[in-house]
């Protein structure tokens, strides 16, 4: 699901986050005054006004007025407003909101698949390592037309999350769409349980390169990855790699702290651009601990959201050079926000804006040095998972086919 808060107003959305972090962030300055009011203007309200004559007409004059449920094609048709907006956009019944609040079942079985609405159908955005969608090669790109052969043509990305969920050994069909070939197949998946990510570990390839795959941004991840980085400063690595293919991103709290194991004290991270001006809110590194090692980021299309960010701000301040292609372009915070009814907005509220001030939605960031890879390759790699190799046995068979990693290692052979 997109990235998201939940809030009452886009200047609380300002001040929730800024608060969520504060104890390490120097945010805008903001002023804690209540939200100002916008009254409809007056072809809104006429809007309004039609959607309620075009509604009692039909009331009176359709020819089943029992078949009008006022509640139903109301939500229905306000949904399909929101939608034409932004396709990730929604509207939650109160229903939908009750279950999205409650605990989820630690055994719940899920395919393990993040997912994104492109061209008007769910998108792959990564395979999350060890699951069931990794293991059956779904692709970042593939399009999910259909599930159990139900078209998903203009579906919510709420239901189709939904209905990836189920009981752990149950299985789905799913038909699959390949944008670059345009050929579909069908895939038999398995939903598991699945588990967060724990933690990371440093790989030497020698040379005093150190190579370490960053799956999410978690906080089990994050402080894993300090650990390790403070190992590496102990054995006297040379270089880093930072692997974020396939990172679809994470909390946006902990994409900050990471940023600030690598950034200069006071150097931008993001800015969050909200429709208001006022309440743009910069997010910045700070003091704490930093690993000054020279080091380079490998991304790919399945790199997105917070992972975008932390490449951007490395990328943008040359901390890094970025290494790979283009990334997905997943640079919106949403927002949830509660209707009296119980029924709940979720909607895009802000941008996210590197210190380049290039947004990078829909567009991705763009690396440093371009690495064309076959996309039987890349699939290939993505199934066996990044980083899963034993360099001492698998040297050779790495560098002939992961053309990024040995890209970046010909990088500091220079």
């Amino acid at each position: 699901m997109p990235t998201r808060l939940r809030f009452t107003g886009w200047h609380r959305a300002a001040i929730g986050l800024l608060l969520f972090t504060a104890p390490a962030l120097r945010a805008a300055e903001t002023s804690e005054v209540n939200p100002t009011v916008v009254a409809p203007s007056g072809p809104a309200r006429d809007v309004f006004v039609q959607f309620a004559n075009a509604l009692e007409d039909l009331q009176k004059h359709y020819i089943d007025p029992s078949k009008i449920q006022t509640g139903e094609h109301s939500t229905t048709a306000l949904r399909e407003f929101i939608r034409s907006l932004d396709p990730e956009a929604d509207l939650y019944t109160a229903d939908e909101v009750s279950g999205i609040d409650a605990q989820v079942p630690p055994d719940l079985g899920d395919i393990g698949v993040s997912l994104a609405i492109r061209k008007d159908y769910p998108t792959v955005i990564t395979a999350r390592d060890n699951s069931s969608a990794q293991d059956t090669h779904l692709f970042t790109g593939d399009q999910i037309i259909a599930i159990d052969g139900q078209p998903l043509l203009h579906a919510r990305l709420f239901d189709v999350a939904h209905r990836l969920q189920g009981t752990p050994l149950s299985t789905l069909k799913l038909r699959v769409l390949d944008p670059v070939s345009g050929e579909t197949r069908q895939v038999v998946v398995e939903r598991m349980v699945m588990r967060p990510a724990s933690g990371v570990h440093l790989k030497f390839l020698g040379q005093g390169i150190a190579y370490c795959r960053v799956p999410e941004f978690t906080l089990p991840v994050v402080e894993s990855l300090l650990a390790e980085l403070k190992k590496s400063k102990l054995q006297m690595a040379k270089a880093l790699v930072l692997d974020l293919r396939n990172n679809p991103g994470g909390g946006f709290d902990t994409a900050m702290v990471a940023a600030r194991l690598f950034l200069p004290d006071k150097a931008e991270i993001v800015s969050l651009e909200y429709g208001r001006p006022e309440y743009r809110t910069t997010f910045v590194s700070d003091g704490s601990y930093k690993c000054t090692l020279p080091l380079v980021v490998l991304v790919n299309e399945g790199t997105a959201a917070e992972a975008e960010i932390f490449a951007a701000a490395l990328q943008d301040h040359k901390r890094a050079r970025l290494i790979g292609s283009r990334t997905f372009g997943r640079g919106l915070l949403f927002g949830q926000f509660p209707l009296p009814d119980g029924s709940a907005l979720f909607i895009p509220t802000a941008q996210f804006i590197p210190p380049s001030h290039k947004p990078f939605n829909s567009v991705g960031v763009t690396p440093d040095i371009l690495v064309e890879v076959p996309r039987e390759t890349e699939r290939r790699l993505e199934t066996l998972g990044f980083g899963t190799f034993d360099w001492t046995q698998d040297k050779n068979e790495v560098l002939e086919s992961d053309l990024t990693l040995a890209r970046a290692l010909q990088l500091f052979a220079k």
